[in-house]
């Protein structure tokens, strides 16, 4: 269900028919996503072995994770990829999706069990959406950024210089650091206030 401001997972009941109740929504709109990466992600699924879960932490305009039920559709432009219905309560026996599947959040996480071996689960292309909002897509880098988030305009690391030319288009750097550096400080300026 969508208000066109937030999009959310309402609670279902199945039967014959499948009834949708209008509660769970969300008070705050999506605005960016972050893969969870750690240690134990992403992993293999303990109930379906050819299948890996990923997990998404997804947060709202107010720079906190998002609460209830959000929505999020995950897309995937190979038409071979298929995810995992995780839905316990569908008992039609409709357990695969093919390219894309919708799932919400719990605490702000969102897991897709996605079909794949552990070693390529990475190169499989995801996009995410809340609603028609695009906010997430693995072939995009750098990541989409959140919306308040000002560029750089200057970047200093004192003792150090990089290797490249500091631009508000570039997210990340390298730099030698001289054996006689053991502590640095680092001072910017952004090109917007947010």
């Amino acid at each position: 269900m969508s208000d066109g401001n937030v999009s959310w997972v309402p609670n279902s009941q199945y039967g014959p028919t499948v009834n949708l109740y209008q509660t769970n929504k969300p008070r705050i709109p999506v605005d960016h996503v972050v893969q969870v990466v750690q240690a134990s992600e992403p992993k293999v699924d303990s109930n379906h072995p050819e299948f890996v879960d990923v997990t998404f932490a997804v947060y709202g305009t107010n720079g906190q994770l998002v609460d209830d039920q959000t929505e999020v559709f995950a897309h995937s432009t190979d038409s071979n990829v298929t995810f995992y219905n995780a839905d316990s309560n569908d008992t039609q026996g409709n357990y695969t999706v093919k390219e894309g599947y919708s799932w919400y959040t719990v605490n702000g996480l969102v897991t897709f069990v996605i079909q794949s071996d552990i070693s390529n689960i990475s190169s499989i292309p995801i996009s995410l959406y809340s609603g028609s909002k695009l906010i997430y897509d693995s072939n995009i880098s750098p990541p989409l950024l959140p919306s308040n988030v000002a560029s750089l305009s200057s970047l200093n690391l004192s003792g150090i210089t990089l290797d490249q030319t500091m631009s508000g288009s570039v997210y990340a750097y390298t730099a030698t650091v001289p054996n006689s550096v053991s502590v640095t400080t680092t001072t910017y300026s952004t090109a917007e206030s947010h």
